[in-house]
């Protein structure tokens, strides 16, 4: 795992420190190679400033301390429930006389104090097909079903912008690729984390499924079995983008907290249906699976329709779901917006449309 083996600087590229970013990266061939970024997170939108944070406190400022977490304990298959300020007293703790490793990986913290800390990159919001393809009319009515604490009763769009890791060191997860076969983005907030990635080739994919398969305890490493397979280390103040479909393990070598969130694009559609496909054979549970995907395929192919021929699609189910419609009163549209003033501005940077409340209320959006 540590050997010179895994050195591959061939099988990812570096974005340098005094470099800028060319966005067009997410969308030509290059797509499908891992980029790792030396700049300031700020340089890409994660950050507003260059301000350093070394510990959790950051996280339990901005979120309620109640909060329920899915934590893995002991690298065990599963999740484990933890409230947010059970898991902070134990990853303070000292390292030795800690009974557990626990690592929560996907605290969605989107409608939360945190996203006011903490961004979704540039990049990842210009070719989000969830944000450039998903009705906004969805996403606006998601906040009637958005709790104080920022978790949400029901899921009416794809929401993967902003997930938080907190990690003890010790915390190892295995060979994955992540749902859907996002693109991934992360950024190390403190401490770090150690990678070992793998190209989604049909070969190696092959290698993963058979790999998933084997539940034995002494099953040999996934990178020594596959046809190339490289070693980064992710350190505070540095930022990662993986493409569609890269499988890939995690180690944390210190108790570290991370942002991260995930990614369809068009640019990497071949992949993402691939990956779809190997999640079905490998009967993948629908909670870890991306959601909606097959409805923002049909929205993606809808919006392609519109540019290509002017058509546009109006599906009425939409209107019916999101608690609005055509025949829905501007004192009603006015009295929604106005109670839900505050959460409005977590989903903003999600909108693709942002003049979509002034036209629900005067009634243009409803028109073909």
């Amino acid at each position: 795992m540590l050997g010179s083996k895994f050195l591959r600087p061939d099988l990812y590229n570096v974005n340098a420190v005094d470099k800028s970013f060319d966005v067009n990266y997410i969308k030509n061939e290059s797509c499908n190679v891992p980029l790792l970024f030396f700049c300031q997170p700020s340089t890409i939108g994660i950050k507003k400033d260059n301000k350093v944070y070394q510990n959790y406190n950051v996280v339990v400022d901005n979120f309620f301390l109640t909060t329920k977490l899915n934590v893995i304990v002991d690298g065990k298959h599963g999740t484990s429930k933890m409230i947010l300020i059970d898991l902070v007293k134990c990853l303070y703790v000292e390292y030795d006389k800690r009974k557990h490793v626990l690592n929560s990986l996907s605290m969605d913290f989107t409608f939360t104090r945190l996203s006011r800390a903490f961004f979704t990159p540039n990049f990842a919001k210009q070719f989000d097909l969830a944000i450039q393809n998903w009705p906004d009319i969805l996403k606006i009515a998601q906040l009637h079903y958005v709790k104080e604490c920022g978790a949400h009763s029901e899921k009416l769009a794809p929401m993967t912008w902003n997930y938080c890791s907190m990690s003890a060191k010790g915390s190892f997860t295995d060979f994955h690729i992540d749902f859907g076969s996002t693109c991934v983005w992360v950024s190390m907030i403190f401490d770090q984390k150690t990678w070992w990635l793998i190209p989604p080739t049909s070969y190696n994919i092959r290698m993963f499924e058979e790999y998933s398969k084997d539940y034995s305890c002494e099953k040999q490493f996934l990178g020594c079995l596959v046809e190339d397979c490289c070693r980064i280390t992710l350190t505070a103040g540095q930022s990662f983008y993986l493409p569609a479909g890269w499988i890939h393990a995690v180690l944390t070598n210190e108790d570290s907290l991370m942002i991260g969130g995930n990614f369809l694009t068009v640019a990497s559609l071949e992949t993402h249906i691939k990956i779809v496909e190997s999640e079905r054979r490998l009967r993948v549970e629908s909670d870890y699976k991306y959601p909606y995907f097959t409805e923002l395929m049909w929205y993606t192919i809808a919006e392609a329709v519109k540019e290509i021929s002017g058509l546009n699609f109006t599906n009425r189910v939409i209107y019916k779901s999101s608690q609005f419609g055509s025949s829905c009163q501007y004192k009603q549209l006015n009295t929604y917006f106005e109670k839900y003033k505050t959460k409005m501005q977590f989903i903003m940077p999600f909108l693709k449309n942002n003049d979509i409340e002034t036209e629900m209320k005067n009634g243009s959006y409803y028109k073909p």
